[in-house]
């Protein structure tokens, strides 16, 4: 088994289930998703 076939199917804990069309929006790229990222996390220690 290759690492790509290993690490991209869902598992159970990432998989989104029944909320899976709410990721149709998601930007697809890298730098996308990390943009998204860093706008909407907040560090423990930050609030």
């Amino acid at each position: 088994m290759n690492l790509v076939s290993y690490y991209t199917p869902q598992g159970p804990i990432s998989d989104p289930k029944q909320y899976a069309p709410l990721c149709d929006n998601l930007p697809t790229s890298l730098a996308g998703l990390v943009r998204l990222a860093q706008g909407i996390t907040i560090h423990a220690y930050w609030s």
